[in-house]
């Protein structure tokens, strides 16, 4: 039990990254009802998403992965396929974290020192600062994250107290249009993404199903609470139309920092700038340390690397040194994979449900069986499918954007 809690803050930290902030963005065209309808169907599809993988890799010895279980189900094709888009999703991923990273550590060295210092080199510090507690272990990571969700915590009450005197409530009834929906969806659903740090956490939990359960259940969850108390917060003070408005902020650069300041012009309060930026900052530390993890065993797993210090050195070596590549010599080049990250996480979802459904057919299932059965795997395929044909639609222009 002692490492339940901190199971439920790596997941929780995981999906909460720093783009929670812009989900009201996305939310202000369709409005506050069917966003929230849409982001509860989401999470739903999601979160039983998480208890088919983890029927997946419960039927494995600890310490198993993604890329071994996509080879015993499915044949070397699955595999391939679960190696590209994991490694897709997860290099960019951490290439992301690393490039918004590096502009945490130029402040807080700016700041505390005066000391000037490269995006070059303040990258490479972030890396080598939190990738060695990856690298040490996953207790490492544990404790870590739970000090930064803690204080991830802290700044979002806080930023909550600033907001709450002044939401309007009858604002949040303004219907929106329906029209806007669509293009909201991949959005959505990248908002909740934590499954590939489920391996990590059954071999942290020793394989426990019930433990297990609890932790993604629990995990899983904080997200949509947070994502509805956030979207309540912003929806109910900026009004969808008009000055400072998610109209006018959509039709400029459509940015977290343009949505701050139309807040400070609301509220006429600084700290709400500071408080967000401290969130937002904080995210990206726990959001780097969920996914740096899922990618380190993910690839000691692929590559059979040893527990020893050699082979978690040989790991590290593997899951950081592409990130960090792309991060400063390439940028466009994980931009472009975030871009299109509902697919590459669509994929990296439907090769393990894949997987379930083939133990079940072989009768090679383990300790646990999530109610539902093929009903619910080709559920689950048809939703990966559709939420693709979405986000091609979104890249080629067909959806309605609101504020364009």
């Amino acid at each position: 039990m002692k490492n339940t809690l901190g199971s439920i803050l790596i997941i929780a930290g995981t999906a909460i990254g720093g783009g929670m902030l812009a989900l009201p963005l996305a939310s202000a065209g369709p409005g506050f009802s069917a966003s929230i309808t849409l982001l509860a169907m989401i999470w739903l599809g999601l979160l039983a998403s998480a208890f088919v993988l983890l029927e997946a890799v419960l039927a494995f010895p600890k310490g198993t992965n993604f890329s071994t279980i996509a080879r015993l189900t499915l044949g070397l094709p699955g595999q391939i396929a679960m190696w590209i888009s994991m490694l897709m999703l997860l290099y960019a991923l951490d290439a992301a974290y690393i490039s918004g990273g590096s502009s945490l550590i130029v402040a807080a060295l700016s700041q505390a020192f005066n000391l000037p210092i490269s995006a070059h080199l303040s990258a490479c510090l972030f890396l080598l600062i939190l990738g060695s507690i990856v690298w040490y272990s996953t207790r490492a990571v544990d404790r870590v994250n739970s000090i930064l969700f803690s204080l991830k915590g802290v700044a979002f009450i806080l930023l909550l107290s600033l907001f709450a005197p002044h939401v309007n409530l009858t604002q949040l009834l303004d219907s929106g249009n329906s029209h806007y929906l669509l293009y909201a969806i991949p959005i959505f659903f990248t908002s909740f993404g934590f499954h590939p740090v489920i391996p990590t956490i059954a071999s942290y939990n020793d394989l426990d199903p019930k433990r297990c359960r609890r932790i993604i259940l629990i995990g899983g969850s904080l997200p949509i609470i947070i994502y509805l108390v956030w979207e309540i917060s912003t929806l109910g003070i900026i009004p969808r139309t008009g000055d400072n408005s998610f109209h006018s902020i959509l039709n400029q650069q459509g940015s977290v920092g343009e949505m701050m300041i139309a807040f400070h012009h609301i509220l006429n309060n600084k700290l709400i700038t500071l408080t967000a930026n401290a969130f937002s900052d904080i995210a990206v530390t726990t959001s780097f340390l969920g996914v740096s993890l899922a990618l380190f065993d993910f690839i000691a797993d692929a590559t059979k690397r040893p527990n020893t210090i050699k082979g978690r050195s040989q790991t590290a070596f593997m899951a950081f040194l592409p990130p960090l590549a792309f991060a400063l010599f390439y940028p466009n080049g994980f931009i472009l994979a975030l871009s299109n990250a509902a697919i590459v996480f669509a994929i990296t979802l439907a090769v393990p449900v894949l997987s379930a459904w083939r133990l079940r057919i072989t009768g090679k299932t383990g300790a646990y069986k999530v109610a539902g059965g093929y009903i619910l795997f080709t559920s689950l395929l048809i939703y990966y499918l559709v939420i693709c044909i979405i986000q091609i639609c979104s890249d080629c222009g067909m959806l309605a954007q609101f504020g364009h």
